[in-house]
């Protein structure tokens, strides 16, 4: 193989990895992994508003639960419970935006059925979702489930930033005295490019892309080069 068909062959291949490559989340943290440990034989692990024990997020409200053993949780091990200790809460996290700049935002939503023989509150859990100038309300219907048979529904919304930051919240809009709430999970958010049109890639993405350009360039060149010298 040739010199010339060698590099060909090598832009084909960065060109191909292109669609593959993961878009860049700004949620750190996005399904709760790092955190407080449960304790042993339980179930979840109760954290208390003001606390960033959760890496990346802020606990609002009053308290909410870090579930993992025995659930069938989204993504990774462990989920959240909006609603903690016969108390309701929420959670938030800022990220850095572009104003102007258009974000894409998703995340999995269930609900805490309660294990067998609870009376586990509203069966349809409620839950606020926003960020700048988003704001809208989700529901969730656990008729049928136990933990360990929990399904997720996935959620999307996009949004434009007014500002260099924004708060993506999560509030329970259970009754006051609830502990079995509106569950959330695998929580994304992406920047889209060209004023709303494609998506901005992660670092890795775009080191191919500058691969590509720079090996078209020197087959371009090299083209030159055979044509000079027939």
């Amino acid at each position: 193989m040739n010199n010339r068909r060698f590099a060909v062959l090598v832009c084909a291949l960065c060109t191909l990895q292109l669609p593959t490559m993961a878009l860049a989340n700004l949620i750190t943290n996005h399904s709760f992994e790092a955190g407080p440990a449960v304790p042993g034989g339980q179930s979840f692990v109760t954290v208390g508003g003001g606390s960033t024990a959760i890496t990346g997020w802020l606990v609002t409200g009053s308290t909410i639960d870090v579930v993992e053993p025995g659930w069938n949780v989204s993504d990774g091990n462990r989920a959240i419970d909006l609603d903690g200790a016969f108390s309701i809460g929420g959670i938030q996290q800022t990220i850095s935006t572009i104003t102007g700049a258009t974000y894409d935002v998703t995340f999995d939503l269930s609900g805490n059925p309660g294990f067998p023989g609870q009376a586990a509150g509203p069966q349809v859990k409620n839950v606020r979702v926003a960020i700048d100038s988003f704001t809208q309300d989700y529901q969730f219907d656990t008729q049928g489930l136990t933990p360990a048979t929990l399904t997720w529904q996935p959620n999307s919304f996009s949004f434009t930033a007014s500002g260099d930051s924004a708060t993506l919240s999560f509030a329970s809009l259970s009754p006051g005295n609830n502990s079995w709430g509106a569950m959330i999970d695998n929580v994304s958010v992406t920047q889209r490019s060209n004023g709303g049109t494609g998506t901005a890639p992660t670092p890795a993405v775009a080191g191919l892309l500058v691969a590509g350009l720079a090996c078209f360039g020197l087959v371009r060149r090299r083209s030159r080069a055979y044509s000079i010298g027939d």
